[in-house]
């Protein structure tokens, strides 16, 4: 599981390293940022700048995110609770990588979507103590390139006409469905309650003793070894589908890095879970 994490992780950064950032001119994204309405015009400042921008710093975090659950997992005696937030970090983070770049969607559509979320950016901001200049300039953005805000009560800008933003529960489970199978998908739900600390997450992780009074709960919790090693198996499959969805957009070689990556990552990946599927 430990070697699976990391070796996502030093995969994604080789092609960094040896690709840069920049897009190639004949990819999706190369036509994005060359776009005289969505791109050049409006330089750094552009939806399509900002967005492409914006999800390789989130794939940085998703990143440290993936190590990190690899630390907690190469702990012994290993981490039973704490791994469950972090993994949901990743999934989370990639999810959203995804939503906003998709490369199966049209570049009108892919900006938009891009606008509402500089907007949610900015209003997370704004939660931190920030003043409200970002999010006028994203209306003023906007504004130049015909797309209309949704406005909140104060009357500043709080969303993209026609772009739901869909909260990260909707697409996190989305994400696993992609390329993981039904059991992973249960696990997600099952585990969810832990990562809030719910009474429901964690009693479904506890053993249960008989005191001859009724039933009540152990002292000793645990997570299923087998769990653990699907949620991160399941990490590194989302992770290494949103470094594979940003390949596709910005032209990174797919067929040469992303491809023979992939496949030696989904191979260790199917190993991992016809061992631990066996575990209790």
């Amino acid at each position: 599981m430990v070697a699976l994490l990391r070796g996502s992780v030093d995969w994604y950064r080789t092609c960094c390293d040896g690709l840069g950032l920049r897009p190639t001119r004949s990819s999706a994204a190369g036509k994005d940022l060359a776009d005289p309405h969505w791109g050049e015009r409006h330089d750094v400042h552009s939806p399509m700048h900002w967005g492409l921008t914006a999800a390789h710093y989130r794939m940085v975090i998703a990143c440290d995110y993936v190590e990190g659950l690899a630390s907690l997992l190469d702990h012994w005696p290993p981490h039973q609770f704490a791994p469950v937030p972090v993994a949901r970090g990743a999934i989370e983070t990639c999810a959203r990588v995804v939503w906003m770049i998709d490369p199966a969607i049209d570049r009108p559509t892919r900006a938009r979507r891009m606008l509402a979320e500089r907007i949610a950016e900015e209003k997370w901001a704004i939660k931190t103590g920030a003043d409200t200049a970002g999010l006028v300039e994203v209306q003023a953005i906007a504004g130049t390139l015909g797309v209309a805000v949704t406005l909140n009560d104060k009357g500043m800008p709080w969303g993209i006409q026609g772009v739901p933003y869909p909260p990260l529960e909707k697409i996190a489970p989305n994400a696993i469905a992609s390329s993981a199978s039904r059991h992973r998908r249960a696990l997600w739900q099952q585990l969810a309650g832990i990562a809030h600390g719910s009474p429901l997450g964690v009693r479904a992780a506890m053993t249960t003793r008989d005191t001859g009074g009724g039933p009540d709960y152990d002292v000793v919790l645990h997570v299923k070894a087998r769990d653990l090693a699907i949620l991160s198996t399941t990490v590194a499959d989302v992770f290494v589908d949103a470094v594979g969805v940003l390949g596709q957009l910005t032209g990174w070689a797919p067929h040469r890095i992303f491809g023979q990556g992939r496949s030696a990552l989904a191979t260790a990946s199917a190993a991992l879970d016809r061992r631990h599927l066996a575990l209790n």
